[in-house]
C-alpha cells in the first residue's frame, strides 16, 4: 500500500506541476515527484543503493534504470570539498532559503533555468515509468532532448 501511495504521489506531483504559473513552483513540484520516485525505488528494489544526500540521488536513479543522466545531476566537489550537483544546489536554495536564481522567490531566474525545469519534467517521467517496470527506448533516452522517442510497450 505504501508503494502505491508513493507511485500515485509521484504521478500526481509530476502532472500537477504542469499547472503552476511560476517556474520555481514547477521546479519544486517536479523535484518532489523525483523524491517520491527515489523513495519508491528504495522501497521496492533491494538491489538499489541508497544515497544519503540529494546531490547523488538523481544520478543514482539514472544509473540504476539506465537513463542518460543530464549534466545538472552529475556530482562534483564544491569549494568546501563536499559533493553536490546543479540540481541539488537549486533544490537546497529553494527548500532552505526560499531563493531561486540567487534572489527571493519570483525575483530572478537561474541561468539556464528553463532548460533544467523542462529537463527535470522529462527526467521524472522516465524515472517514474522505469520505477513502474517499463523499460523501452523512451525511458532510456536523454531527458534533455525535445525529439520524440518511440514509446513501445514491453
Amino acid at each position: 500500500e505504501e508503494a502505491l501511495k508513493l507511485a500515485f504521489g509521484a504521478l500526481h506531483w509530476h502532472t500537477f506541476a504542469q499547472l503552476y504559473e511560476h517556474e520555481f513552483e514547477r521546479f519544486d513540484a517536479q523535484y518532489k515527484a523525483l523524491d517520491a520516485c527515489y523513495k519508491l525505488t528504495c522501497m521496492t528494489r533491494d538491489s538499489f543503493t541508497k544515497e544519503r544526500t540529494h546531490a547523488k540521488r538523481a544520478v543514482r536513479l539514472c544509473e540504476y534504470f539506465g537513463a542518460e543522466p543530464p549534466e545538472w545531476v552529475i556530482p562534483f566537489k564544491n569549494q568546501d570539498g563536499k559533493e553536490t550537483c546543479e540540481l541539488a544546489i537549486r533544490r537546497n536554495a529553494l527548500a532552505h532559503e526560499a531563493l531561486y536564481g540567487g534572489q527571493p522567490l519570483g525575483f530572478a531566474h537561474p541561468a539556464g533555468s528553463g532548460a533544467m525545469v523542462l529537463g527535470l519534467k522529462s527526467l521524472v517521467a522516465r524515472i517514474l515509468l522505469s520505477a513502474l517496470g517499463i523499460k523501452n527506448n523512451y525511458t532510456q533516452s536523454s531527458a534533455t532532448t525535445r525529439s520524440m522517442s518511440a514509446f513501445e510497450c514491453p
